[in-house]
């Protein structure tokens, strides 16, 4: 905590993270399930580990590359009884997603117009630089995930943008905003 602080300090200030946020992160396989996933937390008790977050990969989602931001109905039949069984653990979840949106999302036709011109395994991606994307997005993460236990969802892991060019669009894509790769 003192380094953390001492960090802050000389980076002019700034809100110290909650202790959960520095504290052990785990994570799970892709394909674990609300059941698989609360066994995990509780190996971590019965071995004396403290937990602070489990990081599900994004298979938590009924689609996942890309990504529908949806719960997967039969590994999370029900997931606000798994969130608040987390939170009863006093584990917080991150969920993982790459920003790629599938054609099956309920998000994908509000997307679509703010979409650069290729496609990351058939789904679009939008132009997250222009303000109505990220509303749309967050508006959507906040209604179907965050609010069914504020408490339980400690953040979202945005992955698969690291640049890899086997999964990235290229660098000719255009984006509505007028950005490219390039």
């Amino acid at each position: 905590m003192d380094a953390v602080r001492r960090y802050n300090l000389f980076n002019g200030g700034g809100a110290l993270p909650p202790k959960w946020g520095l504290g052990f992160l785990a994570r799970t396989p892709t394909r674990y399930g609300a059941e698989q996933a609360l066994a995990e937390i509780a190996e971590f008790r019965e071995q004396g580990i403290p937990l602070d977050m489990l990081g599900l990969e994004p298979g938590w989602q009924d689609h996942a590359y890309p990504c529908s931001f949806e719960w997967d109905s039969s590994r999370f039949p029900d997931p606000a009884r798994f969130l608040a069984e987390v939170e009863r653990q006093h584990v917080r979840v991150n969920l993982w997603f790459n920003p790629y949106v599938s054609p099956t999302a309920p998000l994908y036709r509000k997307l679509l117009p703010f979409a650069g011109t290729h496609l990351v395994w058939n789904g679009i991606v939008p132009d997250y630089t222009l303000p109505e994307p990220r509303r749309i997005f967050a508006d959507h993460l906040e209604r179907r995930v965050v609010s069914l236990n504020p408490r339980a969802v400690g953040g979202f892991k945005i992955d698969e943008v690291d640049g890899y060019d086997r999964y990235l669009w290229p660098d000719t894509a255009l984006f509505p905003s007028g950005q490219c790769s390039a």
